[in-house]
């Protein structure tokens, strides 16, 4: 989730590229309905990465949680921090992002 449209499309792309499914959202309420989608699907979501420089968007954490606490949510808040995900990627430094979702997923 995230309002600016160049980050959101650069960091999807990628994401995409690095082998990961995508579904992006720029307003909190379809990022909700996304998540309550697919935690009804037979392929629910395995991360949801939140922008928090809107402090509206805290809230949307507590939302997916309340959905399904299972979810990892990854929160940024400054435009270097998905600058420096977005180079991981593109440095096929995946592991460090399937450690987050390892870490912090509950079982």
């Amino acid at each position: 989730v995230d309002q600016n449209p160049e980050l959101l499309s650069r960091f999807s792309s990628a994401f995409l590229h690095s082998g990961y499914r995508v579904q992006t959202a720029d307003r909190i309420a379809d990022a909700v309905d996304m998540v309550s989608s697919g935690n009804n699907s037979a392929s629910p979501f395995d991360l949801v990465i939140v922008d928090i420089s809107n402090e509206g968007h805290l809230g949307f954490v507590a939302a997916v949680q309340n959905i399904n606490s299972n979810i990892p949510v990854f929160t940024l808040k400054a435009a270097e921090d998905k600058s420096f995900i977005i180079d991981l990627l593109n440095h096929k430094r995946t592991e460090i992002i399937e450690h987050f979702i390892a870490s912090h997923a509950k079982v």
